[in-house]
């Protein structure tokens, strides 16, 4: 092997090794993920069924891959120092906890952020498209559109769903928080031509800062099982709506949390199933209970919510 061979073959090994350590991080210390990794690359290098340009591809993929982890990340990600999943806490994100410690609860229920895999899950034009073109129509189906009136979205992102509060459900406002201020700053982007019909900020659907009957619909795409107390979260959407006002939801149910403990940072304790999110629907104030489920995994809620007390 040649000096540029040699060279070449360093580089390589060197962000292999990045994606290796980043995926057993991002996995939450998963050998399983890492093992089925090391194994696939194997097969793409030693296997008599690989030809020459699937090695070159392959190789040239976890280059570029390694490199854009290590970009993304940084090295402080890559250390021996905390990683797992960022908590957030009160008003401020606290870092990656240690991975020789347990991961310690949220304060009074606060939400946790997405770890780098679901937020990269979750922020790519195939979700950006499901949302808008299945999730949101589905909704709309099973609760109406609003024919105007102020809308809020928890748990915003980056301002898909805002996008199809406006366009799909035909609100005149909507407004949106969401944990992490990068998502909050997309958001405002997106929609900054939207002639002041959008509003956003850093927040936390376990603490609301909107006054009590504020909004004609709130919207949740998936942001609730991401809360420790997520009776909490339900809790402060029935307050910040005005009676007969409408709560749209999609929900990942407790069956597909658990299969993806390995690799998304969800809460574990006290999750929900269909039947059971419709029991906190009903017992945080809310009426006219519809729901769709899908598999046990994933399921679509309306509900109203009931006269002032």
């Amino acid at each position: 092997m040649d000096a540029v061979g040699i060279a070449g073959w360093f580089f390589s090994l060197v962000t292999g090794s990045v994606l290796l350590t980043w995926l057993y991080n991002e996995s939450r210390g998963s050998i399983l993920v890492v093992a089925l990794f090391h194994a696939a690359v194997a097969v793409a290098f030693t296997s008599d069924i690989s030809s020459q340009y699937v090695v070159n591809a392959a190789g040239g993929l976890i280059t570029f891959w390694g490199i854009v982890v290590l970009v993304a990340t940084g090295p402080g990600y890559l250390s021996r120092r905390g990683k797992v999943v960022r908590l957030h806490d009160g008003g401020t994100v606290t870092d990656f906890v240690h991975r020789d410690r347990p991961v310690a609860p949220t304060a009074a229920g606060r939400s946790m952020l997405l770890n780098r895999l679901e937020a990269a899950l979750m922020n790519n034009p195939v979700r950006a498209l499901i949302q808008r073109r299945v999730e949101a129509p589905r909704l709309a189906r099973m609760g109406g559109r609003l024919r105007g009136g102020t809308a809020l979205e928890i748990g915003c992102g980056r301002g898909v769903g805002a996008e199809a509060i406006l366009d799909v459900f035909g609100a005149q406002t909507v407004h949106g928080f969401d944990l992490d201020p990068r998502a909050i700053a997309r958001a405002r982007r997106r929609l900054a031509g939207r002639g002041g019909r959008a509003r956003f900020w850093v927040g936390d659907a376990a603490a609301i800062a909107a006054p009590d009957q504020s909004y004609d619909a709130v919207f949740d795409f998936g942001v609730l099982h991401h809360l420790p107390q997520w009776r909490l979260g339900l809790a402060e959407t029935c307050r910040v709506l005005r009676p007969a006002g409408c709560l749209y939801a999609e929900e990942v149910l407790a069956s597909l949390v658990r299969q993806t403990r390995c690799f998304l940072a969800h809460p574990q304790e006290d999750r929900f199933d269909a039947a059971g999110f419709q029991l906190a629907l009903a017992d945080a104030g809310f009426q006219a209970i519809r729901c769709v489920e899908l598999a046990h995994s994933v399921a679509w809620f309306v509900a109203i919510r009931g006269p002032a007390a």
